[in-house]
């Protein structure tokens, strides 16, 4: 049998001998993490173990598949975009076709093909450290629990933190980042210096740096960012804290650096410029921050797409959940809620009256194992 011959979800072979078999030959590769790699002179096969761990390649989803390293140079060029000069003068592409088989009780079964066009992306640290590749023919659902099973055992961090969110913010900011950010998962921890202000900062904000330095990134943001205490500035015209920043640049929050609790002001530096105050003071805010950035930087998101969700079912998508006693950004003008469960931020936008528009961030995919059944459109969907 030939790899041409093998029929993804279906061919089952009995073990690596096998695959190198339909490669006609080649080398093997044992990674660190028990992947195999069978390299053959026109492609190479990759065997994970049907499982969902991060720090060990394998399917991430239905239509993706990651490659963990850190992996010999050889290796990476057959899988990475990797061109040279010809001796024409013009470039080639130097990969091979990546070829997936995950272990399961019945042997080695072929998946498919794994991409790096379109899809593909690629972190490198002077070496391969992940490479997330499209899988083609992506997994229906119940492929993907065999090959990708999840654990409904999974601890998940729980919302004791409401109870405290309507008396002490900070306290409840506290909880919830100790118990959503207990891992860096691998990306660069925050590291927090002296601010470059004078005096001391208001509570809310020197506890939120006190909880980043040492977790990763995302706890001060990656799209709307609190600033790091060393890009702290004092605005000259107003002498109020500029602390933070919206994803493209162009607003900005400030507060009075007199008060324990301030308000929150946000600028807009566009052709017509204002400031208007936030409805929520400054422990509010960053309660709500954390939260929003939560949600959107978590590795396992579920994420709607057009045409949007119908109003209708957004009890569906609440079901269960709390509301985190929280208010809108001012230019969101009070059509976002977040709302709660252990190891989930749910934050539903209503763009009219009638549509709405979902984003869903887990600390592990159990957590958005209720939505699997929900009829939404899904852009992303890693549940």
């Amino acid at each position: 049998m030939s790899i041409e011959g093998l029929v993804p979800a279906q061919s089952v072979l009995a073990d690596d001998r096998d695959v190198a078999a339909v490669l006609e030959g080649g080398s093997r590769f044992n990674a660190a993490d028990g992947t195999v790699f069978v390299l053959g002179d026109a492609a190479t096969a990759m065997i994970v173990a049907a499982a969902d761990d991060l720090p060990v390649s394998g399917v991430r989803s239905a239509g993706e598949v990651a490659v963990v390293g850190p992996l010999p140079e050889a290796l990476v060029r057959r899988m990475v975009a990797h061109y040279r000069c010809h001796e024409s003068g013009d470039f080639v592409d130097w990969r091979l076709p990546v070829h997936v088989f995950v272990r399961v009780a019945t042997g080695l079964l072929y998946m498919g093909t794994a991409s790096d066009e379109g899809l593909s992306t690629a972190t490198m640290a002077g070496e391969l450290v992940e490479q997330i590749m499209e899988l083609v023919p992506a997994a229906d659902r119940a492929l993907l629990d065999v090959v990708r099973p999840i654990d409904d055992n999974a601890p998940l961090p729980g919302v004791d933190w409401l109870d405290a969110a309507r008396q002490d913010r900070v306290a409840a900011m506290r909880d919830f980042v100790t118990g959503w950010h207990w891992s860096t998962f691998g990306l660069a921890e925050c590291v927090i210096g002296p601010a470059a202000v004078d005096g001391p900062l208001p509570r809310a904000l020197a506890e939120l740096y006190r909880l980043a330095d040492g977790r990763h990134q995302h706890v001060l943001g990656a799209y709307e960012t609190i600033l790091t205490p060393d890009e702290l500035r004092v605005k000259p015209a107003t002498g109020r804290l500029e602390f933070g920043w919206g994803c493209e640049g162009d607003w900005s929050w400030a507060c009075d650096l007199a008060e324990d609790d301030p308000a929150v002001w946000w600028t807009w530096d566009g052709i017509k410029k204002f400031t208007r105050r936030e409805p929520e003071r400054l422990s509010g805010f960053l309660l709500r921050h954390v939260l929003m950035q939560a949600a959107t930087t978590a590795i396992y998101r579920a994420v709607s797409s057009r045409p949007y969700a119908p109003a209708s079912v957004i009890g569906e998508v609440t079901a269960g959940l709390a509301r985190a006693p929280v208010q809108s950004l001012d230019y969101d003008a009070g059509r976002s809620a977040i709302h709660v469960a252990p190891g989930l931020v749910v934050i539903v936008t209503h763009v009219t009256d009638d549509e709405c528009f979902v984003t869903a961030g887990a600390t592990h995919r159990r957590a958005l194992r209720p939505f699997v059944g929900l009829d939404l459109n899904w852009d992303e969907f890693a549940g």
